[in-house]
């Protein structure tokens, strides 16, 4: 990737799930050259992924969050179980959404602006995708912030069990993410 930007047919190079420690890893490569400039990692209120976005931060790495909404139509694809919840409809969420009068979607992805993430919010529908762009003129609250930061709940949606394969890299889901989870608040 590096040759193609020496080559200028691409402008920078970005990361998709990564690990701290696999990124780490990267970073302290002898052979590394350029570093990524973006990094593209799972990110909301139920999977904050703040050690890993603020890590990144720290070495100039931008961080672009997927699944903002909390990938409430992947449920059946991720195999999670029936205990898994919908970020969307967590009574917090509607709260705050309630209070700005917003969408739900609307408040998660202010949120993840403020974090000084992008955020990649999926829709197929013209009317969401619209409302989604409806989230630049407003701001949260920093308590309202802190309420969705701190949400109790800690669930990763896209678990990674797509990516493993016992004649792979990564035979595990642990092996993938390096064990690496998101603290719930108090712990």
């Amino acid at each position: 990737m590096e040759g193609l930007v020496r080559q200028g047919l691409v402008r920078s190079i970005g990361l998709s799930n990564f690990s701290r420690v696999k990124l780490q890893q990267l970073m302290d490569s002898p052979t590394l050259t350029i570093k990524p400039a973006v990094l593209q990692v799972e990110a909301h209120p139920y999977w904050p992924n703040t050690i890993l976005i603020d890590w990144a931060q720290q070495q100039g790495i931008h961080v672009t969050a997927y699944s903002p909404l909390g990938s409430p139509d992947s449920a059946s694809i991720m195999r999670r179980g029936k205990e898994s919840r919908r970020l969307m409809e967590d009574a917090q969420v509607l709260a705050v959404a309630g209070k700005y009068n917003k969408s739900p979607a609307q408040v998660l992805i202010r949120w993840a602006l403020e974090r000084g993430t992008s955020c990649l919010p999926k829709s197929a529908n013209e009317g969401r995708i619209a409302a989604n762009f409806q989230v630049l003129d407003w701001q949260l609250d920093p308590a309202d912030t802190t309420t969705l930061s701190n949400l109790k709940h800690r669930e990763r949606m896209v678990t990674g069990i797509m990516w493993l394969d016992a004649r792979g890299p990564y035979k595990s889901v642990s092996e993938l993410w390096n064990d690496e989870k998101e603290q719930a608040v108090g712990s």
